[in-house]
């Protein structure tokens, strides 16, 4: 059971990435300064990953893979908010400290 659940991750995992890069990167995530990331920043990265949970969702229902529980759907926005998010705003932090 576990070599079966393995082969489904990771065959999921791929466009799951292949998703959020292409939303980000039309986002114009990647074209930032974050140096000077503010709240509309912050609203761009709620935008760009609610979006790419909305589409992974959709598209995991739409292929009739059911096996991912709910929950699993919603960490994944909450981690990538907080991981995406935390790294931007760090680096505004470091520079506003005078220590970037």
């Amino acid at each position: 059971m576990q070599l079966h659940y393995w082969q489904f991750l990771q065959t999921y995992i791929v466009p799951v990435i292949v998703i959020k890069v292409l939303i980000f990167h039309g986002f114009g995530m990647y074209r930032r300064f974050w140096r000077y990331a503010s709240i509309q920043e912050l609203r761009l990265l709620v935008q760009m990953v609610l979006l790419s949970s909305v589409i992974i969702l959709s598209l995991s229902f739409f292929f009739g893979t059911r096996a991912i529980p709910r929950s699993v759907f919603v960490l994944d926005g909450l981690l990538s908010l907080l991981m995406v998010g935390g790294v931007r705003f760090a680096s505004r932090m470091s520079c506003a400290t005078g220590s970037g």
